[in-house]
């Protein structure tokens, strides 16, 4: 505040835009254009869903969870780093509306939203759409073309020929037994029935 009030003394302006407006919200460096804001932030809020898409899928980094946070904080650090010249790299309509309705209502005024053309619309509606688009680049590109994973049956078993072949009925026999064993009978046991009965006895007398 002691800082805020020095500045305001020595330029002699009050609540000036966006010199000390932007210490809450973001607005465009002189060589930006509104074209080249919508990317900029479209861009960064798409690298920071596909990172934290990847830190999150466990079936990806495997990261801890306790983990995540400082992976993200590290993400949003390498995203300020290279893009946050431009225009602060809101990246998160959260992070820049809000302090701006602040702003407006302590002495920055109406300006903040009419500044730079209505610089505010281009945080908020292009960092939602790169959101958006990189959460579905990484679902289309990564998470989707995992292999399937594996089903487990009651008793631990996960290959395909036991998940076929140990669906049980109450009598205790596979379900489709009779189909890929027309020779079977009741009573009489296949290979694939030993081997259910015999992993059913190990597991019940772990």
């Amino acid at each position: 505040w002691d800082a805020l009030v020095w500045y305001e003394h020595d330029r002699g302006e009050y609540r000036s835009v966006p010199d000390t407006a932007q210490i809450f919200s973001t607005f465009p460096s002189p060589h930006l254009s509104y074209a080249g804001g919508i990317f900029d932030q479209f861009l960064g809020s798409a690298l920071l869903l596909i990172c934290v898409c990847a830190i999150t899928d466990s079936r990806n980094t495997k990261i801890p969870k306790q983990c995540v946070p400082l992976y993200v904080g590290i993400t949003v650090l390498g995203i300020g780093l290279s893009l946050g010249y431009n225009s602060g790299y809101a990246i998160n309509p959260a992070r820049d509306l809000a302090p701006r309705l602040f702003t407006s209502f302590a002495g920055w005024g109406p300006a903040v939203f009419s500044a730079y053309n209505h610089w505010w619309v281009v945080p908020v509606i292009a960092s939602h759409a790169g959101a958006v688009a990189g959460a579905w680049l990484y679902f289309l590109g990564v998470e989707m073309n995992w292999p399937a994973e594996e089903k487990y049956d009651s008793v631990g078993t996960n290959s395909q020929d036991n998940e076929n072949n140990y669906q049980q009925f109450n009598n205790g026999y596979p379900e489709n037994c009779s189909a890929q064993y027309p020779e079977s009978k009741p009573g009489y046991e296949t290979a694939a029935v030993a081997a259910f009965h015999n992993e059913l006895t190990r597991k019940m007398n772990m």
